[in-house]
């Protein structure tokens, strides 16, 4: 939400169901300053189902995804899944072994995922898939 770039949230429960609540304030700026959307009705509560649902909408919505913490069953993966059905790139951080909360990144490399090690590298992946221009990016700090 910051530097001319635009942010599209997509909710696993109705608009106006502010979840998890500690995000409310999160919620209202991103209704009136960016994009909410939801393919359920407005104040419907989240179910556990709706998360996979959402995560396939990201996926479409993505013109990649990076994925930098993931456990065996986050529902990161299902997002990346859906993201290499569609022939989007998906770039991930390798963890150390054993580490529950890189599980799921090792499995992604494992399965075709780009492996990115700094933010350089992740700017470099973004220009080979042409994602973004380099003279788009002057001026940022590659570690962002």
């Amino acid at each position: 939400m910051g530097r001319g770039l635009s942010t599209i949230c997509v909710l696993g429960c109705g608009i106006g169901y502010d979840y998890p609540a500690l995000n409310k304030r999160l919620f209202k700026r991103l209704g009136q300053e960016q994009l909410l959307i939801s393919e359920y009705p407005p104040g419907t509560a989240p179910r556990r189902y709706q998360f996979p649902e959402r995560n396939r909408i990201i996926a479409q919505l993505s013109k990649a995804v990076v994925v930098t913490s993931a456990g065996k069953l986050s529902g990161s993966l299902i997002t990346a899944e859906r993201a290499m059905e569609l022939d989007h790139p998906v770039l991930t951080v390798p963890w150390p072994l054993f580490e529950p909360c890189g599980e799921g990144c090792n499995f992604l490399l494992e399965t075709g995922a780009q492996l990115i090690t700094s933010g350089q590298h992740l700017r470099e992946h973004l220009i080979a898939f042409g994602l973004i221009k380099e003279e788009e990016i002057k001026g940022l700090d590659p570690e962002e």
